[in-house]
């Protein structure tokens, strides 16, 4: 940090060292037409005075007018070779002899036919910086020059209201302080460039010192003061505590000074005093725009504000040039047109900071979007995983139901019949029970084909892997159909994956059995990675892709791998259908 006050203090000694008052300076009226003058003295305590030669070649008296850009004047004098005074004005005081142009000077000078007037025009900013652009011009390019100014800040003022009133009315429905903060930089920005230009003095306040000299301080330092205060907020998930009490202070400062203005008027009247303010000022603004350039670099990597980070640096450079140019510095190549760039670049920072906002808007609402939609996808896989829990023990309960109540019984007749039939020597009642009880053999083993489908009894008693080849065994002997399995492993020890592969397995051979007319099927389980990898093939007939989504069994399978978070692709064609399922292993 005293680096940083080192360099500031250094620069405002160089700032300070351009303080003085040049000697009058002689200006031709030709020059002036073809090239304008321009001169920024910096912080001054005493009028600048300029002469001025105007040559009137013609024979009938000629109008012109001396346009100074320079809204800032305390007071200004415009003296004949006579040395009678012909203008007296300040930014304070509103006279009638002159064009109304908005914010410039226009003094209207008249020479009688061929002949030269010399005239003498003082600039009095004491205590204050002092800058000015002369141009001489015809009447005709006057009015040219004043449709073109009034179109281009009458454009600006309008886009600000505009989007000032949207992002506020977008901060109070949404309440989001963002944008109401963002809403106030936009307007008070823009007071701001109005005043830096005299558009306000000239239209609002023509006729009063107070308000003209007061506003300097406050439209400035209300804008700034957004500035930063519109930044932490935006980043205030970015910066450190220590740097956020900081740019807290900065704002606290601004704030002060705008009150020490209201509060005291009589400080604007104190030459010296103002000077000593204005040079503290500057100071306190330089080491700001530091600390706020040092996380402006920091911040910059953030990709996804790439377009509020643009923003930021533009307006950093815009405030750098106010502040740069107190001091007698031009930052640009061509200060004459320096109204022009500052309502551009206002025009450009708010245009920027306007679309990094509604950019920030959409990603917002794509997050939120995005968060909805898994917040949507957690809650139908809590669901999905609550039905398969469900059906898994309704299944096990009406299994063990069926084994244990209705087989027992089954059991239990078969013994009596049989009993009976030893006990009766009657052959036709003999055979009529032999049938009772081969009925009752079959429907027992129904019950267990039942039962094996609602709950495999094999998990009792055998690993996944065994219980897959014990299955294939059996289809193998009931179809034509050859079996391939391969796996590279021994067991599945986790018996929520084991039984969902289970019954994937088993429901694809039923589908190959039923629909695929194949001659061979071959099926691979193995570990990868952290998950399990069943691929599942059949040379059959194959089917089509809308067929193959929307039946019934894949979807059930669909829900069962979805349930474990798993994934499965699918390809048929004739001669080939393979399914290739994903599951992840729980940790």
């Amino acid at each position: 940090m005293y680096r940083t006050v080192l360099i500031s203090f250094l620069l405002m000694l160089f700032l300070m060292d351009g303080i003085g008052q040049d000697s009058t300076v002689w200006l031709h009226g030709k020059d002036i037409r073809e090239k304008g003058y321009f001169k920024n003295i910096g912080f001054t305590q005493k009028p600048s005075v300029l002469g001025l030669v105007i040559e009137n070649t013609f024979s009938i008296e000629q109008t012109e007018y001396i346009k100074i850009n320079n809204p800032h004047i305390n007071n200004l004098y415009l003296i004949n070779k006579s040395g009678d005074t012909i203008y007296n004005t300040g930014d304070h005081r509103y006279f009638e002899s002159r064009p109304i142009f908005f914010w410039d000077y226009i003094l209207p000078i008249t020479v009688k036919g061929n002949s030269t007037d010399s005239f003498k025009l003082i600039l009095d900013n004491s205590g204050e910086s002092q800058l000015y652009n002369i141009e001489l011009m015809k009447p005709n390019k006057f009015e040219k020059i004043k449709t073109w100014d009034t179109f281009l800040y009458g454009t600006i003022l309008a886009f600000s209201v505009i989007f000032s009133t949207i992002f506020l009315l977008i901060g109070i429905f949404k309440k989001e302080k963002i944008n109401i903060i963002f809403s106030a930089f936009i307007l008070l920005s823009t007071i701001w460039l109005y005043n830096i230009t005299g558009i306000l003095f000239q239209i609002v306040w023509p006729n009063n010192i107070y308000l003209q000299h007061s506003a300097r301080v406050i439209c400035s330092s209300s804008s700034i003061g957004s500035f930063v205060f519109y930044f932490i907020t935006f980043y205030k998930n970015q910066i450190g505590k220590k740097a956020m009490i900081i740019f807290k202070s900065f704002i606290l400062v601004l704030f002060m000074r705008i009150v020490i203005v209201i509060g005291m008027p009589q400080l604007l009247e104190n030459v010296a005093l103002k000077y000593f303010l204005l040079i503290l000022g500057t100071l306190l603004l330089i080491v700001g725009l530091i600390l706020l350039l040092f996380y402006l670099i920091r911040l910059f990597k953030i990709r996804v504000h790439l377009v509020h980070n643009i923003g930021f640096a533009i307006y950093f450079l815009f405030v750098l040039k106010e502040g740069v140019k107190l001091g007698g510095l031009n930052m640009l190549p061509l200060p004459q047109y320096d109204e022009y760039i500052s309502a551009l670049a206002l025009f450009i920072i708010t245009a920027i900071f306007s679309i990094a906002n509604i950019q920030n808007y959409l990603f917002q609402k794509k997050l939120q979007y995005l968060h909805e939609l898994e917040v949507s996808h957690k809650r139908d896989q809590e669901m999905t995983e609550k039905i398969i829990d469900a059906q898994e023990h309704e299944r096990s309960s009406i299994g063990k139901d069926i084994h244990d109540q209705v087989g027992v019984l089954l059991s239990v007749i078969k013994v009596k019949l049989q009993t009976i039939k030893k006990r009766r020597a009657d052959g036709a009642l003999n055979e009529e029970m032999d049938q009772l009880v081969h009925i009752i053999n079959t429907c027992n083993e129904e019950l267990h084909n039942i039962v094996d489908n609602l709950v495999p009894p094999e998990f009792d008693q055998y690993g996944f892997i065994q219980i897959i080849k014990n299955r294939i065994e059996i289809f193998e002997k009931a179809t034509e159909i050859e079996f391939h399995f391969n796996t590279s492993i021994e067991n599945i020890e986790d018996e929520v994956i084991s039984l969902v592969l289970y019954r994937v397995v088993s429901e694809l051979i039923a589908n190959s059995i039923k629909h695929a007319e194949c001659a061979d099927i071959y099926i691979d389980i193995h570990q990868k990675d952290n998950s399990y990898e069943l691929i599942y093939i059949d040379n059959g007939i194959g089917m089509d892709e809308m067929a193959l989504s929307q039946s019934h069994g894949i979807k059930n399978i669909h829900s069962r791998i979805k349930y474990l978070n798993g994934t499965l692709t699918s390809n048929s064609q004739p001669g080939r259908t393979e399914y290739r399922i994903i599951i992840p292993m729980h940790k």
